[in-house]
C-alpha cells in the first residue's frame, strides 16, 4: 500500500483558516483500506482535514510495510486508531469478526464516510445530526445483489439446496420482481459514493435512485485521484510495461487469500510453461493448508461477490476469461498462451482498451460523468453551512470547485 499525500501550498499560506474535517472509517481489510485512502485523498484536496480511522492491527501492519515515520508530517491528514481486540500477532485472520467500539462514537462529531460494511457508524451519525456517506466498495451489481438478499431467501431461492444447483442451470433462474423496502441501513445514509462509472453498471445504477439515497458514481478512482492531484500512477514493475506491449502477465491474488502447495505448484509451471514474462506479487503467508480453493482475478468464481463479478466480467463486459474446475499446469499454460496469443485474447484486449476510453472519458474531462458526481457529491450532500462558508475560501487553498 502506498501512500502519498499530495500538498501544493505552503502551511504559512493556510494558518488562518480552519479546514473543515470528515472522518473516513474503512472496514479493516485490505482491499476495502486502499480504496478508502484514495477516497480520503480526495476529501484532502478538497480542503477537507481527514481523521482515517485504522484497527490497531492495521495500522501496525502500515508503519510495518511503509515504515515507522510514513505517517509523519502530514497535519491535515492523520491517522486514528481504534481497538479490534486481536492478539499481538500479524497471523490473524482479518475475517474474524468485527465488534463496533464505542471510541468510534467519539471521532464522529464531523461528516463521514464509511464503509458500507460498517454501516454501525449511522447510529452514532444519526444521534449526532451529521452527514453519513457510505462507500460501496465492491461493484454496483453486487450492491443490488445485497439489496435482494433478503426477498431471495424470503422467496425460497437462496441458499442453495444442492451443490449441483451451480452446474444444472439453476443460477439461469430469471428473477422477475422487485425487491421490497427493507434495504438495512443504507437507505438511512445521506448518500452512496460508488468505485465504478456510468458506462459500465448504467443498468444498474438506475434503479438506485428510486430505492436509495442519493448514488454518486465516481470511479475508477485511480484515474480520478491522478487527474485531481496529479499523482503519479507509476508501480512497482513498471519498467516491465515498457516492453513489447502484451508482453507481461501480471499475477495477483489480493491480501487475504491463500492455497495450498501443490496449486502454487501447478499454477507457477503453467506460467513458466507459457514462455512469457510475467510478474507474480506473492505474500509470505500466500501458502497455507492442503484443502484451499485457487482464486483467480480475471477469473475463477470464489465466494461473496466474485461469482456475480466474474459473470459480468467475462460474459457481459468481454474482458475476462473464465477458469473452472481443477487449476493444472498445463490449463494454465493454455490461458495465458490464448490470452497473450490467441484471437480471444485480442478480443478481450479490444475490450479492455474500449472501457479504460470509457473510464478515462469519465474521470478526466471536466465533462465526464464520475468528475462532474465528485463535484457534486460535495456540494449536494456534505458541505454543512459552516463548511461551505469555509471552503468560499478556497483561493487560500488553491482549490478550484467547480
Amino acid at each position: 500500500m502506498h501512500i502519498n499525500i499530495n500538498r501544493k501550498m505552503n502551511s504559512s499560506d493556510i494558518t488562518t483558516v480552519e479546514k473543515p474535517h470528515a472522518v473516513c472509517i474503512p472496514y479493516p481489510g485490505q482491499g476495502h483500506i486502499t480504496p478508502m485512502l484514495k477516497l480520503a485523498k480526495l476529501l484532502h484536496f478538497k480542503g477537507f482535514q481527514i481523521p482515517l480511522v485504522n484497527t490497531e492491527f492495521n495500522h501496525k501492519r502500515l508503519l510495518k510495510s511503509q515504515g515507522p515515520d510514513s505517517l509523519n508530517g502530514f497535519p491535515s491528514f492523520r491517522f486514528e486508531t481504534i481497538p479490534d481486540g486481536l492478539p499481538e500477532s500479524d497471523e490473524e485472520d482479518t475475517h474474524l469478526p468485527f465488534e463496533p467500539p464505542c471510541q468510534t462514537q467519539r471521532l464522529l462529531t464531523r461528516p463521514s464516510f464509511s464503509d458500507r460494511v460498517m454501516s454501525f457508524t449511522l447510529i452514532a451519525a444519526k444521534e449526532l445530526g451529521i452527514p453519513e456517506a457510505f462507500f460501496w466498495t465492491i461493484s454496483a451489481r453486487g450492491l443490488l445483489c445485497y439489496l435482494h438478499h433478503g426477498q431471495l431467501i424470503k422467496n425460497g431461492l437462496i441458499p442453495l439446496k444442492e451443490s449441483t444447483d451451480i452446474t444444472n442451470g439453476y443460477l439461469e433462474t430469471a428473477i422477475d420482481w422487485l425487491p421490497g423496502e427493507d434495504f438495512g441501513r443504507a437507505k438511512y445514509a445521506s448518500a452512496i459514493i460508488l468505485n465504478t462509472l456510468e458506462a459500465l453498471q448504467h443498468d444498474v445504477l438506475e434503479p438506485f435512485s428510486f430505492i436509495l439515497p442519493p448514488v454518486y458514481p465516481i470511479g475508477p478512482l485511480t484515474l480520478l485521484l491522478s487527474h485531481v492531484t496529479d499523482e503519479d500512477l507509476n508501480t512497482i514493475g513498471s519498467n516491465l510495461w515498457k516492453e513489447d506491449r502484451d508482453s507481461v502477465v501480471y499475477v495477483n491474488f489480493g491480501s487475504i487469500t491463500v492455497m495450498a502447495s501443490d496449486q502454487l505448484i501447478e499454477f507457477a509451471r503453467g506460467l513458466a510453461n507459457s514462455g512469457k514474462t510475467f510478474l507474480w506479487v506473492i505474500r509470505p503467508d500466500l501458502v497455507d493448508g492442503e484443502n484451499m480453493v485457487l482464486p483467480y482475478e480475471l477469473c475463477q468464481r470464489l465466494k461473496i461477490e466474485q461469482p456475480t463479478n466474474c459473470r459480468f466480467c467475462c460474459k457481459e463486459w468481454g474482458a475476462g476469461m473464465q477458469i473452472e474446475g481443477d487449476v493444472t499446469r498445463d490449463r494454465v499454460e493454455r490461458f495465458v498462451r490464448e490470452l497473450m496469443e490467441g484471437q480471444k485474447g485480442e478480443e478481450l484486449t479490444k475490450k479492455a482498451l474500449e472501457w479504460k476510453k470509457l473510464a478515462e472519458d469519465a474521470t478526466i474531462h471536466k465533462d465526464g460523468s464520475s468528475f462532474l458526481n465528485y463535484h457534486n457529491m460535495f456540494r449536494q450532500v456534505l458541505l454543512s453551512d459552516n463548511n461551505r462558508n469555509q471552503l468560499k475560501t478556497s483561493s487560500v487553498w488553491g482549490l478550484d470547485f467547480i
